[in-house]
């Protein structure tokens, strides 16, 4: 472009350097003037036709790079395998729009673009902290989210495309967009159709995905908003491990960051109390809440307002009311299953069942 730049400013001071003779010496220098100006307009020629040219290579190098996404994107969807390459650092994602259409205290989602293909969602982290230490901890869960994903291959377990650590300040990453939303805002869209036995059943298959994998993953932050849904009416854990990043990347505990009135509802007492303790047991305990939370359509312990009330009296063993709601009835909350759930909130993280032993007794 410089180039370009430079003519023009050859152009312009020739064609000053002529206004300036006067009027008589112009005249006598009229053959002359038009052989410069003449000479000008070949050297504008000359620089346009340059430039469609450089224009020409970049449309060309968007077309391969466009044919290139494509083929990637197609051998992505019949072979089942991610990108070689986790870290997207190429372009294989673009963000669409300049705001968020989504976020939390410490996260902002975008739409994006997945290989000029796929819409996906980018969730940014806001970090504060994003020392190397805690970034080695980001690589660290990529590396479990993408062995999660050779296991499962999305059946159960939110696909994760990759991240990215060079695309602006904070680190994000990278999952398919589903348009069915979270598998709250599904039931409540769609309750007349939804197959809730199956719906609960595929909740907890997924995890016993984590719970089962070695050493056992722990998702740290079940409830409906982190389940999405396919379009074949499938639930899919996600968000899994980003309890743990939030808190190493912003440097606040993941039980402060959240703030009093978000997650406490499904958390168990263990978690409430000091730094919090996250096991494979408070998912369950979690698990048993995000269970009632898809049969109800409401948050737990609904009856109570002020969610540090909820922090109180569950920590003190109580648990949520039984709900006396025939809907409530007919999507599955019978005998079987609130005594199942009941366990799963023992106080004591010792008794409650593991996810094995709730699969087995919800056939």
């Amino acid at each position: 472009m410089w180039i370009h730049h430079s003519c023009l400013l050859d152009i312009k001071t020739k064609m000053d350097g002529w206004t300036k003779i006067g009027t008589i010496k112009g005249f006598t220098r009229q053959r002359e003037i038009q052989q410069d100006i003449e000479r000008c307009h070949e050297a504008i020629s000359d620089c346009v036709a340059k430039f469609q040219l450089m224009q020409k290579s970049n449309e060309d190098h968007d077309r391969t790079f466009s044919g290139l996404s494509s083929n990637l994107h197609q051998l992505q969807v019949h072979s089942g395998q991610l990108l070689p390459d986790l870290n997207l650092k190429s372009g294989e994602v673009q963000r669409v729009g300049t705001h968020p259409v989504s976020g939390s205290a410490a996260m902002d989602i975008y739409e994006g673009l997945y290989l000029q293909r796929e819409k996906v969602a980018i969730k940014i982290i806001r970090a504060v902290n994003a020392c190397e230490q805690s970034l080695r901890r980001f690589n660290r869960e990529v590396k479990i989210w993408n062995e999660i994903y050779q296991m499962d291959h999305g059946k159960h377990i939110l696909p994760f495309y990759g991240f990215c650590q060079n695309d602006g300040p904070y680190p994000y990453m990278v999952s398919p967009w589903m348009k069915n939303g979270s598998v709250i805002n599904y039931v409540k869209s769609n309750d007349n159709q939804v197959d809730y036995r199956k719906l609960v059943k595929g909740i907890m298959e997924g995890v016993q995905v984590l719970h089962t994998m070695q050493p056992p993953v722990v998702h740290g932050d079940l409830k409906g908003n982190n389940i999405v849904v396919d379009n074949y009416a499938n639930p899919l854990i996600a968000d899994f491990g980003l309890s743990q990043i939030v808190e190493d990347i912003t440097g606040i505990p993941f039980t402060q960051s959240r703030g009093v009135s978000d997650s406490y509802r499904w958390f168990a007492p263990e978690v409430c109390v000091g730094q919090g303790t996250l096991s494979v047991a408070s998912d369950i305990y979690a698990l048993a809440m995000t269970i009632l939370e898809v049969l109800t359509h409401k948050q737990p312990f609904n009856h109570i307002k002020h969610t540090t009330e909820v922090v109180i009296r569950s920590a003190r063993g109580d648990r949520p009311i039984r709900p006396t709601d025939p809907r409530v009835l007919e999507r599955g909350l019978d005998d079987n299953l609130w005594m199942l759930l009941n366990q799963c909130w023992a106080l004591e993280a010792t008794d409650r069942p593991d996810i094995q032993e709730l699969i087995q007794r919800l056939q």
